[in-house]
């Protein structure tokens, strides 16, 4: 049977079905926002918190790889940032003795560009895990209403 303006209820029944697989087969984004001192995580607009936000990623083997490479870089670029500060640091302490210090201070600069390089490559792997968990979710089977030349139908896209 044909749902047509003299059979609505066939209609009703069919945009029902439609619209509730329509509703529930659509995933939910993931998103973080780094500050200063925190981070937070969404899905789909909604806080979750760190350790959820590695369970959904874990779904997906690339973007858990690329995240915890991320971490790993922070982490590197934390301590490289550490380092600076104590060759600096150093650097002034021994200027103030009347020593040599220039080789501090050039190891602190050094190490204060690396740490800033690392920090970014890290910012990049963690943004890189998000978009690829994100782009997978576009890529699943799902049930959407389109339009065509005759009404509107159901179509299964995969």
């Amino acid at each position: 049977m044909k749902p047509t303006p003299s059979n609505p209820l066939l209609f009703f029944a069919f945009l029902f079905f439609a619209l509730t697989f329509t509703n529930t087969t659509h995933a939910q984004e993931l998103s973080y926002y780094p500050g200063m001192l925190s981070v937070s995580y969404y899905q789909d607009h909604v806080r979750i918190t760190q350790k959820e936000f590695k369970g959904l990623l874990a779904q997906h083997e690339a973007s858990l790889k690329n995240w915890n490479t991320g971490t790993g870089f922070e982490v590197a670029g934390l301590l490289a940032a550490g380092g600076s500060g104590f060759l600096l640091g150093t650097g002034l302490a021994k200027d103030d003795l009347g020593e040599e210090a220039t080789g501090f201070y050039v190891g602190g600069a050094v190490a204060f560009v690396v740490s800033g390089i690392l920090v970014e490559i890290a910012k990049n792997k963690k943004r890189k895990a998000v978009l690829d968990y994100n782009e997978q979710l576009e890529t699943r089977t799902a049930f959407k209403l389109e339009p065509s030349r005759k009404g509107v139908g159901v179509a299964l896209r995969f």
